[in-house]
């Protein structure tokens, strides 16, 4: 069974490194993401990758949550605007500046480039158009956009092993969208995330 180390603490999540046998925790450390580190364990690397690729993940849904009314609201000529890849920083409005680094962080755990390989220009097109609010999206549109969301995070998730999906799940069904958010009078359709899925037939447990 490999171990896993604790590594550097970054955005407060608990980053882990894989070590031959199984190494405890050398202190607790429950985050304010409500994850208990001293309880994980993985077996092997794609389990801790999975962990903390899901983690970042579950980290951007929230930003989405705060972000998504704002962002959809805005009309498409502004929209366009801030969406100018040359526009500084300082003149973005909040909403978009933000939302833009929880999307380079949400794309980079979905593909797995963290290891230095560059996101194509049209991996990011099109998982803008599947995965994040854009100006004039209507209620229905921004649920659809948030299940796909939902289905891939839950999908990394449950590859980082199933006692550590465990504390994962609730965190991803508990990021709400703002009051603020328009409500779609249409319930999202239900979704199966078993663990033997179409979406992933292998079994990481």
């Amino acid at each position: 069974m490999v171990g896993i180390n604790k590594g550097a603490k970054v955005d407060n999540r608990m980053y882990f490194t894989s070590a031959p046998g199984k190494q405890s925790p050398t202190a607790s450390s429950t985050t304010t993401t409500g994850i208990n580190y001293d309880t994980l364990e993985f077996k092997n690397e794609l389990q801790s990758s999975s962990f903390n690729y899901a983690s970042r993940m579950i980290d951007a849904e929230k930003i989405f949550a705060e972000t998504e009314s704002k962002v959809a609201g805005t009309s498409t000529a502004r929209g366009y605007f801030q969406r100018r890849d040359n526009l500084p920083n300082a003149l973005k409005d909040d909403a978009f500046r933000q939302q833009e680094q929880a999307e380079r962080n949400f794309i980079t755990a979905v593909l797995r480039k963290e290891s230095g390989a560059a996101i194509s220009d049209s991996e990011f097109t099109n998982a803008k158009k599947q995965y994040f609010p854009t100006p004039g999206d209507d209620a229905k549109t921004l649920e659809q956009k948030r299940n796909n969301r939902l289905i891939v995070t839950k999908n990394l998730a449950s590859q980082s092993g199933s006692k550590n999906a465990q504390q994962l799940y609730p965190l991803i069904e508990s990021i709400k969208p703002t009051q603020q958010q328009a409500t779609s009078t249409t319930q999202p359709a239900t979704i199966d995330y078993g663990r033997n899925s179409n979406m992933n037939n292998t079994s990481y447990a």
